[in-house]
């Protein structure tokens, strides 16, 4: 939910309607807060008496803050990989307002901010070549855009008071900077301010101003590198895996000896796609090209992989297929899929493909490649998962107002409307197998692993009611969301479990009020 803070107050209060909201930004009058509501754009009146609907479609997989003018125009990116569109703050069409350059290998604009007239705004373009990432200057009125220096961070817009001519805010390596800005370029050298942290991956520093200028919010910087650790099933540590690092979807090979993850590059900051052996913690790079990498899941076999990249230079992914685990194999194009799809599994007979693309498709591996979509829903489902005997399809889905994991009998062929069945009961994401089949593990919104035992399934069509097993990382918080990539996976026989577990030591935001410039 989103809650509500004054600065001269302790207490903070809950949102009424805003339980699925994501990217809250603010009216320019303060008076509503708007934000993103499963596929809908939204606003919530400040008092939290009223929300209203501004647009009902076209937000299923949003991309960053969007910005709200002064004039009735609010900016946002539809998705990670798309330019920046418009729409009016009454509601109606999105327009196209951005466009990105693919000679300058541009794959997404970013981090969109308005300058006071609200005509104009600010955003990052973000390149597959990292040199080329850069600051621009966009007119709604003109369409023109202007680069305005190389950048590599959202950037906060401080007009000229006590003395100070305008400036703009950005970071850069978990730095806060402020550098001079004369509305057409970035003049002087940038001041260093304060340790803020930065995602290199999202090209973000954790890092907000008030549009008066003089209050000043900051994410202290700390280390941002997860450890890939290994529970029982009582929650008992079992060690970990590897050196720390930014680890990210790990699956465990069909036959226990590695584990998949992807990680960002540390130079470009995209992603590729790693394999570790578990005996001896050797890690070894998959993938190698500039792109981003990610989502990799294994053959059967353990000896090719399938996995998503942007390479191709369209603004979505692609799924490819990569031959042998050696670096340099041959990686070429799963045929039959949409553009857009990101593998989710591969099941065990080897027969069949499970990917999301706004909705779960299955693409067959014999005869006719070309993929169905597994279950036709108005509603977001994801992270299907194929049953060792490749039976059923565990998946989840927001058709209750939340996330609940189901499962649902797989025959080859698109789903029949009955069949289906639920899992959880009080939200859940990332249903996960057994690799004997007799028991569904998922993770809870209340970051505790579950285990349901479904050897029922066929007989009675019901499972077992789900139990709590542990608490997910104590002491810190699993990297990931509902809305990010697979946060863990369970080996062998379910008594022993893999999550990448991050870092909560600062987790907290700095307030500097009556703030100025240096």
């Amino acid at each position: 939910m989103l809650w509500l803070r004054s600065l001269d107050s302790e207490g903070a209060t809950a949102l009424a309607g805003t339980e699925d909201a994501l990217e809250p930004f603010w009216s320019p009058d303060g008076r509503w807060i708007g934000f993103y509501d499963q596929g809908k754009l939204k606003k919530v009146s400040r008092d939290g008496s009223s929300v209203q609907t501004i647009a009902s479609s076209g937000f299923e997989t949003p991309f960053g803050t969007p910005a709200w003018s002064s004039t009735g125009e609010i900016l946002f990116s539809p998705a990670n990989r798309q330019p920046i569109y418009a729409i009016p703050e009454s509601g109606g069409t999105p327009r196209q307002v951005t466009k990105l350059d693919e000679s300058r290998t541009e794959n997404s604009h970013r981090w969109v901010t308005f300058l006071p007239d609200g005509r104009h705004f600010l955003f990052l373009a973000r390149c597959g070549s990292r040199e080329n990432n850069s600051l621009y200057e966009g007119s709604l009125e003109s369409g023109d855009i202007q680069r305005l220096a190389h950048m590599e961070s959202n950037v906060a817009y401080v007009a000229a008071r006590d003395g100070h001519s305008p400036m703009l805010l950005f970071a850069k390596d978990n730095k806060l900077f402020e550098q001079s800005f004369d509305g057409n370029k970035l003049q002087g050298e940038p001041m260093f301010l304060m340790d803020v942290q930065y995602n290199p991956i999202g090209n973000q520093g954790d890092f907000a101003l008030s549009s008066d200028g003089r209050v000043l919010v900051v994410r202290p910087a700390f280390e941002t590198a997860t450890r890939m650790t290994w529970f029982d099933r009582n929650g008992v540590s079992k060690g970990t895996l590897g050196p720390p690092g930014v680890y990210q979807q790990p699956l465990i090979s069909p036959d226990g000896s590695r584990v998949m993850f992807d990680r960002p590059d540390d130079n470009g900051g995209n992603r590729d796609i790693w394999s570790i052996d578990i005996g001896r913690g050797v890690a070894s790079r998959l993938t190698l090209s500039p792109a981003n990498d990610l989502s990799g899941v294994w053959a059967p076999d353990g000896r090719r992989i399938i996995f998503s990249s942007d390479r191709t230079g369209k603004n979505l992914p692609s799924m490819f297929e990569k031959s042998s685990m050696d670096p340099g194999a041959d990686e070429t194009r799963v045929p039959g899929v949409p553009d857009s799809g990101n593998p989710e599994d591969w099941s065990l007979d080897g027969r069949w493909i499970a990917l999301t693309s706004e909705g779960i498709w299955i693409a067959p591996t014999v005869g006719e490649k070309k993929a169905f979509r597994f279950h036709q829903t108005s509603f977001e489902e994801r992270a299907p998962r194929f049953s060792p005997d490749v039976k059923w399809i565990a998946y989840q889905s927001n058709e209750s107002g939340r996330f609940e994991v189901y499962v649902r009998p797989f025959s080859g062929a698109p789903a029949a409307s009955e069949g289906k069945i639920q899992v959880s009961e009080r939200g859940g994401y990332w249903g996960t197998w057994s690799r004997d089949g007799t028991e569904l593990f998922f993770l809870g919104p209340d970051s505790k692993l579950y285990a349901a035992e479904v050897t029922g399934l066929g007989r009675t069509g019901t499972v077992a009611k789900p139990h709590a097993l542990f608490d997910v990382c104590p002491g810190n918080v699993p990297t990931g969301a509902a809305t990010e990539g697979r946060l863990f996976d369970s080996a062998g026989d379910g008594q022993k479990f893999l999550f990448v577990c991050g870092n909560a030591a600062e987790n907290h935001y700095s307030v500097l009020v009556n703030w100025k410039p240096k």
